[in-house]
């Protein structure tokens, strides 16, 4: 592919990704107050305890267990993973909003400490991001909307053409 159509493919798919998440935002308005409900499943929970005898099949039962409660969120189901260029458009304690370079929308970023803030391949403080800094977002897209920053990283200043002598 050329760079173009990857350009355009890469559009494509981020209006895919903000297209999904208005969907899950549409879904989850009308139930967000049934989160203690849940749609059950026929299959068995597993023990997660691992057996050293692999010739024993599973015990399988006629009459389904009832469901236990692992205690997933679907809300909290990453939907998507987004890798993004853009500018720092500000910083604040845990968020990080980011203009996205092609398209201009805000990606308002929750930074939590999992997320890597890395320039020159060294680890820093997201208050030492100023804003109109480029970098590379790397965020997780969740069922309910939000969004978790898992990186951030300063863009390499271009570096000046050598001049012929």
């Amino acid at each position: 592919m050329s760079p173009k159509q990857l350009t355009r493919e890469v559009a494509m798919l981020r209006s895919d990704v903000l297209r999904l998440q208005r969907q899950v935002n549409a879904l989850r308005g009308p139930h967000s107050d049934k989160q203690d409900e849940g749609t059950g499943g026929s299959g068995q929970a597993a023990s997660g305890q691992a057996t050293s005898d692999q010739s024993t099949p599973p015990k399988q039962s006629a009459s389904p267990e009832p469901a236990r409660d692992t205690g997933a969120n679907p809300e909290k189901t990453v939907v998507a993973n987004v890798v993004m260029r853009g500018q720092v458009a500000s910083t604040s304690k845990g968020r990080v909003v980011v203009r996205d370079a092609e398209t201009g929308d805000l990606y308002n970023l929750r930074v939590g400490q999992n997320t890597q803030v890395v320039r020159n391949g060294q680890r820093i403080s997201l208050e030492s991001l100023p804003q109109g800094t480029a970098v590379q977002a790397a965020f997780n897209l969740i069922a309910d909307g939000s969004t978790s920053a898992t990186r951030i990283q300063v863009a390499p200043s271009p570096s000046p053409t050598p001049r012929s002598r």
